[in-house]
């Protein structure tokens, strides 16, 4: 399954520092650290672009969206969308 490829390697990477990055408190979020979380957040970004292509798989926002709905916690794709937007 690609894109369980792809998820797990940007768990890999990116989960435990990604992870310390916010809080989330009745599903809201508050970002402890908001250079690191966008910069983290890019950088799985990336990663989702290169694992598609990698895969052969489209590289569109639409397929971005998909593994960013898959990967994070809904508290947190708010965050990520904007990110992604501006990408």
């Amino acid at each position: 399954q690609p894109i369980d490829a792809i998820t797990a390697t940007i768990i890999e990477a990116h989960a435990d520092p990604f992870n310390a990055t916010y809080e989330v408190n009745d599903s809201e979020i508050e970002i402890l650290n908001k250079e690191e979380f966008q910069q983290i957040a890019r950088a799985a970004l990336d990663g989702f672009r290169a694992g598609l292509a990698e895969h052969s798989l489209p590289v569109s926002n639409f397929m971005v969206n998909v593994l960013i709905l898959t990967l994070f916690d809904d508290a947190v794709v708010p965050e990520i969308m904007q990110i992604a937007a501006a990408q």
